[in-house]
């Protein structure tokens, strides 16, 4: 069962998701898990497969990762000998934006603002510089 089904974080961000897997039979099993994942969304789990000897639990994560906020339903099914164990519904809410989005269009203004600024300096120092006068009289 996981910590937590529906998890909260920032787009860009990782979510780890911790299922923790029982065998509370007498002999041990292999669990293999299937990802069935949401468009946009990006999942990876630490261990395809974990064996799990008989009357002990092992801890698998599931990582997370979207490029843009929504909310996302996916699931994790754990398998055994080909067989459907369960199926474990998931959801991330994501928020906010990625580097890349509207950050992009952030760091362009900034930077032609400070190129802005320069040629303003520049412009001011040039037209409040006096030209030099010349000490010859000229005399008609």
């Amino acid at each position: 069962m996981p910590s937590s089904t529906s998890k909260t974080f920032s787009a860009g961000d990782v979510a780890g998701y911790k299922v923790t897997i029982v065998n509370a039979g007498k002999n041990v099993r292999v669990y293999d898990f299937v990802i069935e994942s949401a468009a946009g969304l990006t999942n990876e789990l630490d261990e395809s497969a974990v064996v799990v000897p008989a009357g002990t639990s092992r801890t698998v994560t599931l990582n997370a990762k979207a490029s843009k906020s929504g909310n996302y339903n996916f699931a994790l099914a754990v398998n055994s000998n080909g067989e459907l164990v369960k199926r474990i519904p998931l959801t991330a809410n994501v928020a906010g934006s990625s580097f890349g989005g509207n950050s992009g269009m952030l760091l362009l203004t900034v930077v032609l603002a400070i190129i802005f600024v320069v040629l303003l300096v520049v412009l001011i120092v040039l037209l409040t510089k006096q030209p030099e006068r010349s000490e010859k009289e000229s005399y008609y």
